[in-house]
């Protein structure tokens, strides 16, 4: 179950996740036995879904997390240890050394600032990029930087990451833990320097999923290595989880865990092919760029 959001007009904390969380609402007050459900926020709809399984209702999921709640179990990336994997890929690429940015997702504050989101999903790949920087002692986090939710015809990412190159020339790598950027319009005419240094290989970047417009910023040069989750498990593996916790007692732990994929310009054809005949038996080649 995932909701639509749309662009923000109220400073409430939960304001993205009103929606999703009408929804769980509703289908638990129908009774359902099972929900499997993209958490957006794990604060906001915590008790939600602590209200659902206290109700007899099978609840996994998947994506987002809802980690201090009482669901059964969730399917996805250890995204900890994704984004340190994700880190160690941009220290080879950038020979261990330089200035990098990192951006994520962030929320606008009653002040007009930016604080980084309260979903799992970031907290966790924010987590695992700063410990596996910390190994890097010749690299430097030159900027955090926000990107906000959800109207991808909105630069505003892209214009965050060339604001910090304009800012600071000396950056020569971005982590987008939040990829929104990738899927941004015009990205040449809205980061012309971004656009200009990432052609020439004079920045490097990493970045989390696989959408299809992802997989065309890497054929222009936007990004070297993307992670991607196994978004075809999401529909499959989750309702196969809740359908067996409903009818056969099936026993989970609080984390199954899917992997991920590592695409590169060097299978990144082998991989748009599995996603277009939704065939992901054949493993992908290794990527060229890492050791």
């Amino acid at each position: 179950m995932r909701a639509g959001h749309g662009a923000p007009t109220s400073t409430h904390d939960c304001y993205f996740s009103r929606p999703q969380m009408k929804v769980l609402e509703e289908v638990i007050d129908k009774r359902v036995d099972a929900i499997s459900v993209d958490v957006f926020d794990g604060v906001c709809e915590n008790d939600l879904i602590n209200r659902a399984v206290d109700a007899g209702i099978k609840v996994v999921t998947y994506g987002g997390d809802a980690p201090d709640s009482k669901r059964d179990t969730y399917y996805g990336m250890d995204n900890k240890a994704a984004a340190a994997f994700l880190m160690d890929a941009l220290a080879a690429i950038n020979g261990k050394t330089g200035k990098i940015a990192f951006q994520t997702m962030m929320e606008e504050n009653k002040s007009g600032g930016y604080t980084p989101t309260a979903a799992g999903t970031f907290i966790d790949r924010t987590a695992g990029f700063s410990e596996a920087l910390a190994r890097y002692p010749d690299m430097t986090n030159a900027a955090t930087l926000p990107c906000v939710c959800c109207d991808y015809e909105d630069p505003f990412c892209t214009q965050q990451a060339e604001k910090a190159l304009e800012e600071d020339p000396e950056i020569t790598g971005f982590f987008f833990s939040y990829s929104k950027l990738l899927g941004e319009p015009d990205l040449e005419d809205n980061a012309p320097l971004l656009a200009e240094k990432a052609k020439a290989g004079k920045i490097h970047s990493v970045a989390f999923d696989t959408l299809p417009e992802y997989l065309d910023r890497m054929r222009a040069g936007y990004v070297d290595v993307l992670l991607g989750q196994k978004l075809f498990g999401w529909g499959y593996d989750t309702v196969m989880l809740a359908y067996d916790l409903v009818t056969t007692g099936r026993q989970v732990s609080p984390f199954t865990d899917a992997g991920w994929y590592v695409v590169c310009p060097n299978n990144l054809d082998e991989f748009e092919r599995n996603t277009q005949a939704m065939d992901y038996r054949t493993p992908l080649s290794d990527c060229s760029l890492l050791p």
